[in-house]
């Protein structure tokens, strides 16, 4: 076989295994699993609207500002399959497998947590309108001298496609994860651990966006929002922001992406949206009514828990500005009690106390 005839063969081997990447937007363990090894710099932006889900989406975040980076850094300490993540305040281990990645133990200057039934971050392959769900537990120590106790449940769907706009990038075949994280944490006295009368518990819910492009191992954007609630009051919400710019991460070594890297992107590029609904509820019979008008267009999430933060309903649609709206959830076969309604409208938590 003569050199050209190699050549050409060669070409069209990287042609394909370029076009089957590109023809499904997705992650897979080999071009998104963590890696040993790897350091890239990620910048905090100011938290946005998450926008649309659906195909064919475009998100256009040109006019985030974002803050100097910080490092990052991924090794690995024992086993190949373990890899720590290191930032400027906190150490997260995980365990990595073919299949999925997995948190077991997050270490912070105040708390370390180990997951004794570990929590599922990400299941490979995995594309659009992909789902998985699961519950985790934990125990651990706040200022060493707290024992805490944190179960949950998390659930995952690839709820979106498109293109994504941040900068001066425009980067195509765009996937995005949303994740709700629903749970409570139980703290003690370790001196009293085995007195449980001494226990509080806060509960939490955690919402999360990742967007990941073709190409690149590491998601580009990245939002948190994390509601506390104490006997099921609203107590604070923490949200946050990351950008992982292509530009930091294609200087780090990375064979499986190397190929793809700018095929799906580059060209040369929402601002935080404000309060949107007025709205107020009611409750008959085991029906939850929500009565709202929207100042602009708004996608609507809503979830009712219990005390431990476990979710029994669920609802997500999307309205135009408007007056005059209503929304029901039917909580049939719930027992009676109190229970928390969490509504998200564009990015903006509101939560109630409900009683059935």
């Amino acid at each position: 076989m003569n050199k050209e005839i190699k050549c050409f063969i060669f070409a069209i081997f990287i042609f394909m295994y370029i076009s089957n990447i590109m023809a499904q937007t997705g992650l897979t363990y080999a071009n998104n699993g963590l890696h040993a090894g790897d350091s890239l710099m990620v910048q905090k932006v100011e938290y946005f609207f998450a926008g649309d889900s659906g195909l064919d989406v475009e998100w256009n975040f040109s006019e985030l500002q974002t803050s100097e980076p910080y490092p990052v850094v991924y090794y690995s300490d024992s086993d190949s399959v373990y890899v720590s993540e290191l930032t400027p305040d906190r150490i997260s281990r995980y365990f990595l497998r073919s299949d999925s990645l997995l948190l077991v133990s997050q270490e912070m200057p105040l708390e370390k947590v180990d997951y004794i039934t570990s929590i599922p971050l990400m299941a490979y392959p995995f594309k659009y309108a992909d789902e998985f769900e699961s519950s985790y537990s934990g125990r651990g120590l706040y200022c060493k001298t707290h024992s805490i106790v944190k179960n949950g449940y998390i659930n995952t769907v690839a709820d979106g496609t498109g293109t994504l706009i941040i900068g001066n990038d425009t980067l195509n075949n765009v996937i995005r994860l949303h994740s709700i994280c629903t749970g409570t944490i139980s703290m003690y006295n370790e001196d009293d651990s085995t007195e449980m009368e001494n226990e509080w518990t806060k509960q939490e819910i955690e919402e999360r966006y990742l967007w990941f492009a073709n190409g690149y191992r590491y998601p580009i954007l990245e939002t948190s929002s994390t509601s506390y609630y104490n006997d099921m009051e609203s107590v604070s919400c923490l949200q946050k922001a990351f950008f992982r710019a292509p530009y930091m991460q294609a200087q780090t070594s990375d064979k499986e992406n190397e190929l793809i890297r700018y095929t799906d992107s580059i060209s040369d590029g929402q601002t935080p949206r404000q309060d949107v609904i007025h709205y107020s509820t009611s409750v008959s019979g085991s029906q939850i009514t929500i009565d709202y008008s929207l100042s602009e267009d708004a996608r609507i999430s809503l979830l009712v828990c219990n005390q431990m933060a476990m979710v029994y309903r669920r609802d997500a649609f999307s309205m135009p500005a408007g007056e005059g709206y209503s929304r029901s959830i039917d909580c049939s076969g719930l027992l009676p009690g109190t229970y928390i309604l969490y509504i998200n409208v564009n990015g903006v938590i509101y939560s109630e106390k409900i009683k059935l």
